[in-house]
């Protein structure tokens, strides 16, 4: 199997799409006014009700009727900022992270963590930067 593969997304069918999540055809209608968004203000602008429906996704794995979605939301967040890749690993890795950005996200909406959505980028240059942290005892 060739490793090399790209990744071409068509925001037009994404938003034409019924199967696929409002979340993920929102975001490709953003993505069409706007090719450019950080990760952190796709997570601002993400309810409560997305997080917890990407949570459960999450939780299902591959076999969630939604699953494509995940991927989809990283590969056109990727594309967001820059970071388009075109081999299998480096999106499974973008995938990966994009589920621990989402977990990150419920759990400082629930208030147990600290986030800092600006560190928040499948960049190899923000890998290494705080992303969550630990409430103080005194929050």
């Amino acid at each position: 199997m060739n490793e090399d593969t790209e990744f071409n997304v068509n925001y037009d069918n994404i938003v034409k799409e019924k199967s696929l999540l409002s979340i993920t055809r929102m975001l490709a209608a953003d993505m069409t006014k706007n090719p450019y968004m950080t990760i952190g203000d796709f997570f601002k602008n993400t309810s409560d009700s997305d997080i917890q429906h990407l949570i459960e996704i999450i939780d299902s794995g591959e076999n969630h009727e939604n699953f494509g979605d995940l991927m989809l939301i990283s590969i056109m967040l990727a594309a967001a900022e820059g970071c388009q890749v075109s081999n299998v690993n480096d999106h499974t890795l973008q995938l990966n992270m994009f589920g621990n950005f989402v977990i990150i996200e419920s759990l400082y909406r629930k208030g147990l963590v600290k986030i800092h959505r600006e560190n928040m980028s499948f960049g190899e240059d923000l890998r290494d930067a705080i992303l969550v942290e630990k409430l103080d005892e005194n929050n």
